[in-house]
């Protein structure tokens, strides 16, 4: 998240209210994961760096998914890009793309 005009500079997440509450009790995946019991095939490209949305969510989601539901987890990947905050890189794009594209995911 980066300010305007100033894009340099990096807006802090803030603080949550109702409105992201509701998302959060109904949407969370962490706490929703018989939502993913079907083996939904998911790419996560994370920036190492990012701290508006840390990469660990991706990774505790993908550990307690394999916990709780073993063979639902097996198509999850996640990937962390070193030096990389809350933006997207052309290697990330390139990389989501190619995974939307091969017929095995």
């Amino acid at each position: 998240m980066r300010s305007f005009p100033d894009f340099a500079a990096l807006v802090p997440p803030g603080e949550p209210d109702a409105y992201a509450r509701f998302f959060y009790d109904h949407l969370n995946p962490l706490s929703h994961l018989e939502a993913y019991t079907h083996g939904t095939a998911i790419a996560f490209e994370c920036g190492a760096e990012d701290r508006h949305v840390p990469p660990d969510g991706a990774q505790r989601f993908r550990a307690a998914l394999h916990f709780a539901f073993p063979e639902a987890a097996g198509r999850i990947r996640v990937t962390l890009h070193p030096g990389v905050g809350h933006e997207t890189t052309p290697a990330m794009q390139q990389r989501s793309i190619d995974w939307f594209l091969r017929p095995d995911r």
